[in-house]
């Protein structure tokens, strides 16, 4: 069950991004990483409470109603 809610954070992370016309590159510098770990979020999902925290405290969006609804 843990597995297919961090694949569904990832999704949602990837819509988010699409609706806000960014690059994968783009996100990644909004979140001060790399690339290739906006990828491996948007393919292999989020597992990290403090990561979906961080990503939606810098993109300005509800936690709750964003990743985990």
């Amino acid at each position: 069950m843990q597995y297919k809610l961090a694949k569904l954070a990832g999704y949602r992370l990837k819509l988010l991004r699409l609706e806000r016309h960014l690059t994968q590159n783009e996100l990644a510098e909004c979140l001060n990483c790399e690339e290739r770990t906006i990828r491996r979020y948007e393919t292999e999902g989020i597992n990290s409470l403090e990561t979906l925290e961080y990503i939606s405290l810098v993109l300005g969006v509800d936690l709750v109603a964003t990743f985990l609804s």
